[in-house]
């Protein structure tokens, strides 16, 4: 499950990164991601990642990302950017490059 936010920070991400990929084959890229983009992102997600913010001091740009995985019913979220292992109220940051998903999934 994908929160809109990573989408929103992939397609920026590959503009700054990948400048001689033309944008039309990221945004192909994303529209591939898009199927799984079912977290939501709304006024009530923005409130919870303001909550979030003050709560963990997190990045600002992390916390839509976590509020969404939280009002998902999300356990775990794969993130290199967080504190791995990390407990953000009801959700685990996992950093896929310390250990694998699968490896996670298969502990429970």
């Amino acid at each position: 499950m994908l929160s809109p936010q990573v989408l929103n920070e992939a397609f920026s991400v590959s503009g700054l990164k990948f400048r001689d990929v033309a944008s039309s084959e990221v945004a192909e890229w994303i529209r591939h991601l898009q199927p799984y983009c079912t977290a939501p992102l709304d006024s009530r997600t923005v409130g919870l990642a303001l909550d979030l913010h003050q709560e963990h001091r997190l990045a600002w740009w992390d916390c839509p990302i976590v509020a969404s995985a939280i009002m998902a019913g999300c356990v775990y979220l794969l993130s290199e950017d967080m504190q791995h292992q990390q407990l953000i109220r009801t959700v685990r940051v996992i950093n896929p490059f310390r250990v694998a998903p699968s490896d996670i999934l298969n502990s429970n």
